[in-house]
C-alpha cells in the first residue's frame, strides 16, 4: 500500500518541478538592450536636438522643412523653428541652406546620425 503513495507524491513533485522550470525560463529571458535596428528612422525632436547642440552642424545653414495643415510644406531657418507652436510630428526634413538632406521622414533618409555614430 505504501508503493503506491509514494508514486502519487513523486508525480506531483515532478508537476512541481515542470511549473518551476517554466518561472525560471521566464526569469531567463533577457532583455534587448542593444541599440535599434538600423530600420529605425531617428524622431525628429532627438535630431534636432543633436543640431542644436552637438556642435557637428553649424545651425545657421540649417532649414526645417515642416507640414502645416493649411499652406503645406513650410522652410524655415533652423534657429527660427517655433518648438512651442509647431509639433515635431509635423517636422519633414532638415537640410542645409545649398538643399543637401540631411534628414527626411517621407524617404528615410538620415545622414545626421550617421555622422553622430562615425565619431
Amino acid at each position: 500500500g505504501d508503493g503506491g503513495g509514494g508514486g502519487g507524491s513523486s508525480g506531483g513533485d515532478k508537476q512541481k518541478q515542470q511549473q518551476q522550470d517554466k518561472k525560471s525560463r521566464k526569469k531567463k529571458k533577457k532583455i534587448d538592450t542593444s541599440p535599434p535596428p538600423p530600420s529605425r528612422l531617428t524622431p525628429a525632436h532627438e535630431v534636432y536636438n543633436r543640431l542644436k547642440w552637438s556642435g557637428d552642424f553649424d545651425p545657421s545653414t540649417l532649414i526645417i522643412c515642416w507640414e502645416d495643415r493649411f499652406l503645406g510644406i513650410v522652410e524655415q531657418r533652423f534657429a527660427e523653428y517655433d518648438t512651442e507652436n509647431v509639433p515635431f510630428h509635423r517636422v519633414r526634413q532638415f537640410k542645409t541652406s545649398d538643399g543637401e538632406v540631411m534628414w527626411d521622414r517621407t524617404e528615410r533618409i538620415d545622414r545626421i546620425s550617421e555622422v553622430a555614430a562615425r565619431q
